[in-house]
């Protein structure tokens, strides 16, 4: 390691153990006599200044972005549970320093696989945005991109015979278990149409930047007409690594820092009207802070009553198969789809604590709860297809191949504070697209298909 990796190492150490202590004071300052079983840890510490100082080596644009999400996740995490224990009461009196070692453990590996993958393999330039073969108008592609997301609330407006979301109502305990239209589970195929809009965009003409704005706001609202914001941050994710991958700088702090604040008001705003309206009944630290960051805290409840393979009936491997296959293929195997899927964290958890579905852990806490330290060996393998799925980003060459794996990239953040099976699922449902755009692409005037660089120059071993 020469003297500038040496700094470089040291500096990003520092940055992550910095933020974290940034976190413990703002929790001291909000939240007097903490309980000792509430602090963060200086275990926790450790191992996320040495988990940061590894991904000082990470040289992909979207890889650099992986730790940074789970770190958020863990900081944002630690000032929720706190605050939920002052808002609610012993209830939250959860084992907090324990969830945070294992969580913290489980990021050093995570860091540690970034690192191995992202050293491996051919390493191109992604290209950028005019670089990017456009997809054209009149192709049944882009006719799909227009219909879909009207078909798609169409059906879901003839099931339900409302819009959720405009009822002035609370909705919260009608979301999961609402029998939406038949199209709703190909939801984010929404976020794929939302990218192509936002890629026309940038060179439309006046009147066609109305037209597309318009159609990004229809979809934008589409992906949130029930209350549910798992589309559209799906979306958000897939913006942020679209934009990453197709801007010629490199650097990773200004588009985040975009993106945060997008994501904390709209997160909010949605919470606040599918409450009826009713987000706080006043202003104090822990009802404010206890809002976001609700699925960290359930993992340290989890944590703190249970142990690795208590729950009955649960299975992490076995419901990401069930999300993933086909109900037929899977028929045939001998296996039944929804009893695989009903095998999942958010289904299990509720049963358990007779909460209902949609309690949701995210990716760690998930492997944590079947496996224990244990599962710190499916890490690496996650590991490596989330840089597999990175690298498909940046080496695309196409608005569609890049706004595809762009949307995968998206499902990928969201697994750290979503369900397993329904990001396999989602996953699923981007590579039935994917066949089908390149099916229609076999019918595309061949002269169309010779990808060029910016310099004019031909580009070989790229991805569409």
């Amino acid at each position: 390691m020469n003297k500038n990796a040496a700094k470089r190492f040291l500096s990003y150490g520092a940055c992550y153990a910095f933020a974290i202590l940034l976190v413990d004071v703002l929790i001291d300052l909000l939240f007097s006599y903490r309980r000792a079983e509430l602090d963060i840890g200086w275990i926790s510490y450790l191992l996320w200044a040495l988990a940061g100082a590894l991904n000082s080596e990470v040289k992909g644009r979207l890889a650099r972005l992986l730790l940074p999400v789970s770190a958020a996740v863990f900081l944002v995490g630690n000032l929720n549970s706190v605050a939920s224990y002052f808002h609610y009461g012993n209830y939250y009196l959860v084992d907090l320093k324990s969830a945070n070692t294992i969580y913290s453990l489980y990021a050093l590996v995570f860091s540690v696989s970034i690192r191995f993958f992202d050293s491996r393999g051919v390493r191109a330039v992604p290209a950028d945005y005019n670089a990017l073969r456009k997809e054209r108008v009149d192709t049944i592609f882009f006719i799909f991109v227009v219909a879909f997301p009207a078909l798609w609330i169409a059906d879901e407006l003839y099931a339900l015979r409302r819009i959720p979301l405009l009822s002035g109502q609370s909705i919260v305990d009608d979301i999961y278990t609402t029998e939406y239209g038949r199209l709703y589970g190909y939801g984010v195929l929404l976020a794929v149409c939302a990218l192509v809009y936002m890629a026309k965009l940038r060179d439309a003409s006046r009147s066609l930047k109305f037209i597309y704005g318009a159609l990004l706001l229809f979809v934008a609202f589409a992906m949130v007409f029930d209350g549910r914001r798992v589309f559209l941050l799906i979306f958000l994710g897939a913006a942020l690594s679209y934009h990453m991958v197709s801007s010629t700088s490199y650097s990773l702090l200004r588009p985040v820092l975009k993106i945060v604040p997008v994501v904390l008001l709209v997160y909010v705003a949605i919470l606040y009207q599918r409450q009826g309206g009713e987000l706080i009944t006043h202003f104090d630290a822990a009802q404010v802070f206890s809002k976001v960051g609700v699925e960290y805290r359930d993992f340290a409840y989890l944590v703190t009553h249970l142990k690795p393979g208590d729950l009955d009936g649960y299975s992490w491997l076995l419901s990401s198969l069930g999300g993933f296959g086909n109900k037929y293929v899977l028929f045939f195997s001998g296996l039944n789809k929804s009893e695989l899927v009903f095998s999942g964290s958010a289904y299990q958890i509720g049963i358990a604590l007779n909460k209902g579905a949609g309690i949701r852990i995210g990716l760690f806490p998930e492997i944590w709860l079947q496996f224990g330290f244990l599962g710190l060996a499916f890490v690496p393998l996650v590991t490596g297809l989330f840089i597999w799925i990175s690298r498909r980003v940046e080496l695309s060459t196409s608005e569609v191949g890049r706004a595809i794996a762009a949307t995968a990239f998206g499902v990928a953040i969201l697994s750290f504070v979503g369900q397993s099976s329904a990001i396999t699922g989602y996953w699923s449902l981007l590579i039935y697209l994917y066949l089908a755009w390149r099916f229609l692409e076999l019918f595309r005037n061949p002269y169309e298909n010779k990808y060029t660089s910016r310099s004019g120059a031909p580009r070989y071993g790229a991805t569409q």
